[in-house]
């Protein structure tokens, strides 16, 4: 058992939790009833179970609570060594798309199956489109009824064979092109397509053929029929880390807009193309991230010294531009790491480290600044650090990964911010390191990866447990050889 960290001593006095009302966590007995009446999720995932016929990765679906998985990926290939390359769940969770090169080793193709199962239809078939299509950064749309793909099939007479993006029925049909010329001697060359919460808008990134980063961002109207995208921004340099807001009104992104390596977050405006620069720093060096209310945008600010991230800012997006320094970590020689926002907006976690320490330690604090941040995760050990972290889906809990009792032998906590206490997951697994985890739609459970201790462990067991760690079950009773990409079905 973990040492309890209690918020009751970290908050101010009549504070009771940081999260919840008052009230303690509840008995052994009424968790263990909880569990037994708990309805089992579904979770997905990539793996390889070493026969040729299936390819060298498939995806499976299973029970958070049995080992008894199914084949979602196509059955009989031709070449044993093809793989599946990515998936996505349909957001009403009832189709599963995935790019795999079942037929031609290294031309990767998009298909979808129903998630109650069948043949995956390949979809690509109404635009006469080479069966040998490399299909990449694919999503779907928020109805579920069509994707937006990145595609490289066509040749021009120069030879290049530039990305553009299209849009096609979940049925393959209605296959079409959205955006505009790329010119005689393919030039340019689009990718990346990310759909508008609403599903009117797709954003698109503009790249100079073969670079590595865009140039500019195209947007395209759904409503307005093919081929209509229209010019976002454009930049003297790159363009990095394009966002939607929730409510489908502004894209966010980093850019070197005006001078060569010096970037800085802009947010634009749909309604009329209008563009707002948020921060004026000497050069902005870090990813953002919205709220889901879409008023608000988290990033990290620059080492006044250096070139390495350190402060976490969150700043107000209206006419106001209000910012509020969440972690002032630089002026104690600290740097913040990952952040997230709790669903609901009101929190924010971050990893943070300690003053000439290379370990980082789990913070959560009130969003709007009222509570300053408080350590969440276990005392750390002196190279030790969490890894990774996610809240749970109903914002009152966190997971993490870190190496926190053993040097560099990762395992896996959950934090109960209404107990203030943190228990470890994966007891009992003896030398077997925590890779990757998920956590159940509900929060009352996690499923997670892990291999033989290492350098870079291998994930090769997939197992799910209680969030009092008193149901550990593995769910990979096959001959596995490696299991990622896992995620829940929601």
């Amino acid at each position: 058992m973990i040492p309890p960290v209690n918020f009751k001593y970290l908050l101010p006095l009549g504070t009771c939790m940081f999260l919840l009302a008052c009230g303690g966590s509840g008995s052994s007995d009424k968790n263990t009833r909880a569990e037994e009446n708990r309805q089992a999720e579904t979770i997905i995932y990539i793996a390889s179970d070493g026969i040729d016929i299936n390819g060298s990765s498939e995806i499976y679906r299973s029970s958070d609570k049995d080992a008894k998985p199914v084949l979602m990926s196509k059955q009989m290939v031709n070449n044993p060594s093809s793989r599946i390359l990515s998936y996505a769940v349909s957001p009403d969770r009832k189709w599963l798309a995935y790019t795999a090169d079942h037929f031609y080793r290294g031309y990767f193709n998009l298909y979808v199956v129903p998630m109650s199962g069948g043949e995956p239809v390949k979809v690509v078939n109404a635009s006469g489109v080479s069966p040998t299509e490399e299909i990449q950064f694919f999503s779907w749309s928020p109805d579920s009824l069509q994707l937006a793909y990145t595609s490289r099939h066509l040749v021009y007479p120069n030879g290049r064979t530039p990305h553009q993006i299209y849009v096609v029925n979940r049925d393959g049909t209605n296959n079409h092109r959205i955006n505009g010329s790329v010119g005689s001697t393919a030039s340019v060359e689009v990718k990346n397509p990310q759909w508008s919460p609403d599903g009117r808008y797709i954003v698109q990134e503009v790249f100079k053929y073969s670079y590595t980063n865009p140039f500019a961002l195209n947007l395209y109207d759904t409503t307005l029929g093919k081929e209509n995208s229209e010019r976002l921004v454009t930049a003297v340099g790159n363009i990095r880390n394009v966002h939607w807001s929730p409510d489908s009104e502004r894209v966010s992104y980093r850019a070197s807009l005006t001078t060569l390596n010096s970037y800085q977050l802009y947010m634009s405006q749909v309604s009329d193309l209008s563009r707002t620069q948020l921060t004026n720093i000497a050069d902005f060096n870090s990813d953002s991230s919205w709220n889901p209310q879409g008023t608000e945008l988290a990033y990290l600010d620059n080492v006044s010294s250096g070139l390495l991230p350190a402060d976490l800012i969150i700043k107000r997006v209206d006419s106001s531009s209000l910012s509020r320094i969440i972690e002032a970590a630089s002026s104690e020689s600290r740097a913040v790491g990952e952040y997230q926002w709790s669903p609901d907006g009101k929190f924010i976690a971050y990893t943070r480290s300690k003053a000439g320490q290379h370990n980082e330690e789990l913070y959560v604090a009130a969003a709007d600044g009222s509570q300053p941040g408080h350590r969440v995760s276990a005392p750390s050990i002196t190279y030790g650090g969490v890894q990774k972290f996610s809240w749970s889906p109903d914002g009152t809990k966190i997971a993490y990964t870190a190496d926190q009792e053993i040097d560099a032998f990762v395992e896996l906590y959950v934090v109960q911010l209404d107990a203030g206490s943190v228990e470890k997951l994966n007891q009992g697994l003896g030398s077997e390191e925590v890779v990757d985890f998920a956590w159940a739609e509900d929060s009352a459970r996690i499923s997670f990866t892990a291999g033989e201790a290492g350098r870079r462990p291998v994930p090769d067991q997939l197992y799910s447990n209680s969030l009092q760690g008193d149901d550990l079950q593995m769910l990979s009773e096959m001959n596995i050889k490696k299991v990622y990409e896992l995620g829940y079905l929601y």
